[in-house]
């Protein structure tokens, strides 16, 4: 598996950050033949009030490059892209 990683931190003011990271992963397996290329692009937003209540979102997209998986009889090979959201609330 090899792996490449890099981010942004951001602080916007007191209360809000934005995040920005970019990840590759090519994962080879040699035994089986089969290959899985994978970039994924994240953003987001952070908000800190100063009671501890605290918001979030980030939304990321994948894109995935398959090879070798037809002849498993598994999923079929090819590309795929698609988004995940995300939103929360907490406290500390």
């Amino acid at each position: 598996e090899q792996v490449l990683k890099s981010y942004i931190y951001q602080i916007l003011s007191d209360t809000m950050t934005a995040t920005f990271d970019y990840q590759w992963n090519r994962d080879e397996d040699n035994y089986l033949q089969t290959n899985v290329r994978t970039q994924r692009v994240r953003g987001g937003l952070n908000y800190f009030h100063p009671s501890g209540f605290l918001l979030f979102t980030r939304a990321t997209l994948r894109d995935q490059k398959l090879t070798g998986y037809e002849n498993l009889g598994q999923n079929p090979d090819g590309s795929k892209e698609f988004w995940i959201l995300d939103a929360g609330a907490g406290y500390r």
